[in-house]
């Protein structure tokens, strides 16, 4: 509970009892205030347990009980919850902590997160400033430009996290702060303000001459293979795709797979489609190509899947009444994105099939169908075979099925 709504209902009870003694009213709520503090002391040790033993990127039940949980005492403990991120030394706390913080978009944090940018702990000056970077104002915005813009310069940790947050933020200054230090001697703060601008992307025919510039002449790989990355900000713009698909089939295979990286992300099927080609024929390694294949794929496009599995396919022509070569022809297509290529083969194995035996078809027929979202039909093939879709209930090639109010129930065990 929020501690300003429990504070309103205490404040009611209290008034509520009639002819009690001041100084017993005090004690009430004295003790009433004390058991929210130590309830929420002990939801945090409990929070602080979990968030510790759960993987990074985990998404289970238990962790987002925990970050909901979590959520209600922020307002209500806005301080204390800043003063157990600013002593927090395990990465991933620090980082589930301030998440929680930011998201929660509190206005109580605020003030006590402005207070922490005049601070001489680097990790708790940072704290404040991703803080203000999610809910600070515009006076908030000014503040962290000035801050950007002094003289000595602030250490490059903060010129990266000022960078973040004016961006977060979308202050007005953030444009121009980005642009004064896409040439700053650090490449970590060149890259910090090219991502910066990229993410902004107010401006973009200003910008991309920048980020081009950037991929083509900086010193630093680690900027070159950035601003590659940042460029898919900008969509399928054509000045950004221009530079994607001139790297995407290049020499370089860090460069090449930062495009790639891009361009899962923005590629045009009308124009980006013979320059993954381009790239999938070069001499990179298999698994790039096949990275190349299932985006080809995606746009439309099974010619890149159907050359990395003509020896599968050739394989499944050579012994046309075995189904077990027309299975593995499928799934190979099936696995770079050929979705109705791989359908075709499953087909001819199920006529190959005995009694019997079919599932062993008819499940990666149902696997690709529910990929492609037709879970009708994806249910139509494994109702022969299956009472429900249990069995399937961590299959991820269900996952999207699964989301659906109409055919979750069929993954439930008891149904």
């Amino acid at each position: 509970m929020r501690l300003s709504l429990a504070c309103a209902l205490l404040c009611m009870d209290l008034v509520a009892q009639d002819a009690v003694p001041l100084e017993t009213l005090r004690e009430t709520g004295s003790a009433k205030v004390a058991a929210m503090r130590t309830a929420f002391e002990n939801e945090l040790d409990l929070a602080l347990r979990v968030w510790a033993e759960a993987p990074a990127g985990d998404e289970s039940p238990a962790l987002k009980k925990t970050n909901t949980s979590m959520a209600l005492w922020v307002a209500g403990f806005p301080q204390q919850l800043l003063e157990a991120l600013c002593k927090q030394s395990n990465p991933l706390l620090r980082q589930r902590l301030l998440t929680l913080l930011c998201d929660s978009a509190s206005p109580e944090l605020l003030l006590p997160a402005r207070a922490l940018l005049n601070v001489t702990q680097p990790w708790s000056r940072a704290v404040g400033i991703s803080i203000l970077g999610s809910i600070g104002g515009p006076e908030d915005g000014q503040k962290l430009a000035s801050m950007i813009g002094a003289t000595p310069e602030p250490p490059v940790e903060d010129v990266i996290r000022l960078l973040q947050a004016l961006t977060d933020m979308k202050a007005p200054e953030s444009s121009s702060c980005a642009r004064a230090r896409v040439t700053h001697a650090k490449p970590e703060v060149r890259l910090a303000a090219l991502q910066a601008l990229a993410a902004l992307h107010t401006a973009p025919r200003e910008e991309l001459p920048i980020l081009a510039h950037a991929v083509q002449e900086d010193v630093d790989m680690t900027v070159r293979v950035g601003a590659l990355r940042a460029l898919s900000n900008y969509g399928d713009h054509l000045d950004a795709l221009k530079v994607l698909h001139e790297h995407v089939h290049g020499v370089d295979l860090q460069l090449a797979t930062a495009a790639l990286d891009a361009l899962e992300r923005s590629a045009n099927k009308d124009t980006s489609r013979s320059y993954l080609m381009e790239a999938l024929g070069g001499g990179g390694a298999l698994v790039f190509k096949e990275r190349c294949a299932r985006l080809l794929a995606r746009l439309g496009d099974a010619r890149g899947a159907r050359l990395l599995t003509k020896t599968a396919r050739d394989a499944a022509v050579a012994a046309p009444r075995d189904p077990d070569f027309q299975i593995a022809a499928g799934e190979q297509l099936k696995r770079l994105g050929a979705l109705m290529d791989a359908i075709e083969y499953y087909k001819k194995a199920l006529d190959l099939l005995k009694a019997g035996q079919k599932y062993r078809a008819r499940v990666p027929w149902a696997r690709a169908l529910a990929l492609l979202g037709r879970f009708e039909d994806a249910w139509d093939q494994l109702k022969p075979d299956y009472r429900n879709l249990a069995g399937f209930a961590d299959d991820p090639d269900f996952t999207e099925m699964r989301r659906t109010a109409r055919w979750a129930p069929l993954f439930n065990s008891e149904n």
